[in-house]
């Protein structure tokens, strides 16, 4: 292929990379995208990029990095195949919902509610374009440094902003009275507290790969590198981390704090756990003192600015609401375990069986993704679904251990998938489509740069 046209060629996948990150990152500013309004808009602005992608696949082959996505592509296909069948009048009049006994003149579906099922597959296809453009785009470790660069400095920039809504008791995005509850723009603050997670660590490892720079040299020349580096533009990103992580325990969200505290020991664990020459050992203590002295740190600040988180910790009930419901969510589940209850409609069917004593609370969430998807879709088609997710995260998970240059970036896309996995357990942050876009870009970063540059370089003379 001509050297110029290979640019060209380049060039746009750049652009359409750019572009799909920055409409991911701004949708946050739409009250996390939560809105139907919002993330319609953002399905339609995805579309065309995603057509380019495919268009530009067909000019040139595949990077190495997505075609190793068969088996996860197809298992989430799979699922958004079996979620659209739920809708379908024609499916076997016993695999219909019971409730459509209640109007036998409409034409039954599996699904109980098909209107918002219809939503939840758009929001899931919408995902995993934007994860496949963010793979394609991400397989240079160029642009991979600028994708996570961008995503650091947005999420300062938007903690910076929930500070100073808070300082002054006026938030132009989220008019709902917040008190001295951080949500930054979004609708849900328990969503923010694990996009500020996401950008905690993903500020802490722009500045820990600068940081890193010459760590083969003598110690003078690390700790000169290391004060260069932080002078030269690292300490945008230290201050950015310790902003998000202060956001983070604003928001008050306990599930939140505790994925984030997760998220970062999983980054420490990466960070320090990789394979080392002889040579190379030596920066094992340092590196080890320096995330060390930063735990310190963001703890301090953690601790210093969120009296109402601690009081959450302090006054927290073994007798959550949530633990109360989760049975109940069991039990409708276990009455449909392989068809389930319809995509998207966990609402409309759980409303009749929520317990008394939460009855006063509009269960819209089951705050558990993971058993709300169990109840929608069925035990097969969620086992699927997170089957899919679970062999992105081995395959991030590998690229821990077998990269050497380049691997901040699986360290900050492990971190993240950890944060999230955590955070599903008790709340529905990635239910939140910024939130949930923000993951693609971080899950589609890891998995391009989770391969080794030899198996890269045996594919292209295999092609």
């Amino acid at each position: 292929m001509p050297l110029m046209h290979e640019n060209r060629l380049i060039s746009l996948q750049t652009t359409i990379g750019f572009l799909t990150l920055v409409l991911v990152l701004v949708s946050a500013l739409a009250l996390g995208a939560n809105r139907p309004v919002a993330w319609s808009l953002l399905t339609f602005a995805m579309i065309p990029l995603f057509g380019l992608q495919v268009l530009r696949a067909v000019v040139i082959p595949l990077p190495y990095q997505l075609r190793e996505l068969l088996v996860p592509s197809l298992l989430y296909l799979t699922v958004l195949v079996w979620a659209i069948f739920q809708l379908s009048p024609n499916a076997p009049t016993a695999w219909l919902h019971p409730f459509w006994q209640m109007v036998p003149e409409a034409q039954g579906a599996i699904s109980a509610d098909p209107a918002l099922g219809r939503q939840s597959i758009v929001r899931l296809a919408l995902y995993a374009m934007i994860f496949v453009i963010a793979a394609t785009t991400f397989a240079r470790p160029e642009a991979a440094q600028w994708g996570l660069r961008v995503f650091a400095i947005w999420s300062s920039l938007l903690a910076l902003f929930g500070f100073y809504a808070m300082a002054t008791g006026s938030n132009p995005i989220v008019t709902t009275a917040t008190g001295d509850i951080m949500r930054a723009s979004f609708v849900n603050r328990n969503s923010y507290a694990t996009y500020a997670a996401f950008g905690t660590v993903a500020n802490i490892g722009v500045y820990l790969s600068m940081v890193e720079q010459g760590s083969l040299s003598s110690a003078r020349r690390r700790w000169r590198n290391m004060l260069e580096s932080f002078f030269g533009g690292g300490w945008i990103f230290g201050v950015g981390a310790l902003l998000c992580l202060a956001a983070v325990a604003l928001t008050a969200s306990r599930a939140g704090a505790l994925s984030a505290v997760v998220g970062l020991m999983t980054f420490a664990w990466a960070w320090t756990s990789k394979r080392r020459s002889e040579d190379d050992k030596r920066t094992i203590g340092s590196g080890i003192i320096f995330l060390v002295g930063l735990a310190v740190i963001v703890g301090f600040v953690a601790y210093a600015s969120s009296g109402t988180l601690i009081s959450r910790l302090l006054t927290a009930s073994g007798e959550e609401l949530r633990f109360i419901v989760f049975p109940q969510i069991i039990d409708l589940t276990l009455e449909r375990p392989l068809l389930g209850h319809g995509l998207g409609s966990f609402q409309s069917v759980f409303r009749q069986a929520v317990p008394q004593v939460a009855g006063f609370a509009e269960w819209d969430f089951a705050h558990n993704s993971y058993l709300e998807n169990a109840f929608e879709l069925g035990l097969p088609a969620s086992g699927a679904f997170y089957l899919a997710l679970a062999l992105i995260g081995i395959r991030i998970l590998r690229g821990v251990h077998i990269r050497r240059r380049d691997r901040v970036y699986c360290c900050v896309a492990m971190s993240c998938f950890v944060i999230a996995m955590v955070h599903a357990s008790f709340d529905f942050s990635l239910q939140m489509p910024a939130t949930a876009g923000v993951f693609a870009v971080l899950c589609g970063l890891g998995w391009s740069q989770s391969f080794s540059e030899l198996a890269r370089r045996k594919a292209m003379i295999a092609d």
